[in-house]
């Protein structure tokens, strides 16, 4: 038998019998010790994750945060090597990997999948795994949405979409730990509801799929890994599930009216997959089926939806294992080609020239038929108004606003302390057009800023902020803070409100 059906027969063995001896016994998670028949909350899964690093010596167990509603936010790092386990360096040669699960509070299999994996990782039942890789799993990433049976945490907030924003101490702290750690990989895991009854499922018909994955697509993530993901990793990704006998496809936007055009996953920074991304992240997601409520033989058919979950962890940490030299040369070539100067504003998706149709698999409603159905195809993404990205940007307004917006994002800025003239190219707002539309249940909002510039000279003041863009996360800070940009702050209240027409912009480039 080759080396790789060999891989592949134990990833199928891992995903369907998870076990991790403990003398005579199985140590099963919480939702394993209740049989599947009942969710385990917060708190027993910080117990489970305490008693993993306490008996194992390839587990450290990390707080690294707060949630807003007080509960602790925990991570497991899992490796062979103690200076990572103490530390958090990698030797030469290993990639770091972030796997973070339970974002939305009502997908628990990935956070399930998490936990069971990395009892298994920790005691050795998956050795290959540790050679080569460094691990740090979040498993419940969104303790309050978990123990309240909400997609969101108990600020009302939806984690998943924060990051321009980072208005909440759990996405602060997941920052801060990616600013830490710096893992070569993020995988983001997630599960989707098949029946959307306020949308698809009101026009009878009910999404199709298995597994899902979407690699980090924004026009501003470095060429090296978004082009190597989509056109290398992410088919040989597919191929390896598909094997596995677990239909898997590139992920495909919501479904929400049989007449729409089909996208792929999203494009804005607000996501962590592309905010990962734009820091030379090889970043993905993965988003398995939540079935709906029925007859199942465990709860809501969890120990079926946690097996498929495994499935799709072990396959992407086989593809990282074998593809990890050529990653870490690309990342390592990102790293010292960072931030180019040439920046795209806007992107969106548009027709495919290649491709105008594409088929989908539904299934209808009342008889669970499966019928394919022709949509137009949008899975081209056009990146928009591109721009040499200034040396720098002075802030003359908000300034402790939007100084505690930086903070939060770990960009750096320095205060000026006494009045100074700097070049600059001076924008005056000349239109604000602000668009809102609905996509199932969810509102969005986007603005669109025309501008005027001219080349002058400005006086700051004592108090103003000055960002240099010559950083780490300068064409992030870039974009997040011109009002221009299709993933700019200003797409969110209060901010858009300080954008006034007919007025010259805070926020001044300068060269």
């Amino acid at each position: 038998m080759g080396g790789k059906i060999k891989r592949l027969v134990g990833i199928v063995l891992l995903s369907l019998y998870p076990c991790w001896l403990w003398g005579d016994e199985v140590l099963p998670t919480p939702l394993e010790g209740r049989d599947y028949q009942a969710l385990p909350n917060s708190r027993q899964i910080g117990a489970f994750l305490q008693r993993l690093a306490d008996y194992s010596p390839k587990a450290e167990l990390l707080t690294y945060g707060r949630s807003a509603g007080d509960r602790p936010l925990m991570a497991l790092l899992l490796s062979n090597d103690s200076q990572f386990l103490r530390q958090g360096e990698s030797a030469p040669g290993k990639l770091k990997v972030l796997l973070v699960g339970g974002q939305h509070g009502t997908e628990p299999s990935g956070s399930e999948a998490l936990q069971s994996l990395a009892r298994d990782i920790a005691w050795g039942s998956v050795p290959s795994v540790l050679e080569h890789l460094d691990l740090i799993v979040i498993p419940n990433s969104n303790p309050d949405g978990r123990d309240a049976s909400r997609r969101v945490n108990a600020g009302g907030v939806n984690l998943s979409t924060d990051y321009v924003l980072l208005s909440q101490p759990e996405t602060q702290a997941l920052v801060r730990l990616l600013d830490r750690f710096r893992p070569h990989v993020l995988l983001d895991v997630h599960e989707s509801a098949v029946l959307k009854k306020k949308s698809l499922g009101a026009q009878g018909y009910l999404t199709d799929f298995e597994a899902q994955f979407e690699f980090a697509n924004h026009p501003n993530v470095a060429p090296e890994l978004r082009l190597f993901a989509a056109h290398v990793f992410l088919p040989e990704l597919l191929d390896t599930v598909n094997a596995l006998g677990l239909p898997a496809q590139h992920y495909i936007g919501e479904i929400t009216s049989i007449h729409q055009p089909i996208t792929h996953g999203g494009i804005s920074l607000r996501n962590l997959r592309n905010y990962a991304g734009m820091q030379g992240v090889f970043s993905f997601l993965v988003e398995n089926r939540l079935d709906p409520p029925g007859d199942w033989p465990s709860w809501r058919n969890i120990q079926v939806r946690v097996a498929k979950q495994r499935i799709c962890l072990l396959a992407f940490l086989e593809k990282l294992i074998e593809f990890r030299e050529n990653l870490l040369r690309r990342i390592a070539h990102d790293l010292n080609h960072p931030n180019s100067t040439l920046v795209a504003l806007r992107a969106s998706y548009a027709p495919s020239p290649l491709q105008p149709k594409i088929k989908i698999s539904l299934r209808r409603l009342e008889s669970g038929e499966r019928v394919t159905r022709e949509f137009a195809y949008h899975g081209q993404i056009v990146a928009k108004e591109w721009v040499f990205r200034p040396k720098a940007y002075a802030i003359t307004a908000h300034q402790r606003e939007l100084a505690q917006l930086l903070d939060r994002h770990n960009i750096d800025y320095r205060r000026i302390t006494h009045t100074q003239s700097a070049r600059c190219r001076c924008q005056r707002i000349v239109k604000v057009k602000t668009r809102r539309w609905r996509q199932g249940v969810i509102v969005h909002q986007e603005v669109q800023v025309d501008m005027l510039e001219e080349v002058g000279q400005i006086r700051l003041k004592p108090g103003d902020l000055v960002i240099d863009f010559d950083q780490p996360k300068g064409s992030l800070a870039f974009l997040l803070l011109d009002p221009r940009s299709s993933t700019s702050m200003f797409h969110r209240p209060p901010y858009t409100a300080w954008l006034a027409e007919g007025k010259k912009h805070f926020g001044v480039p300068l060269w």
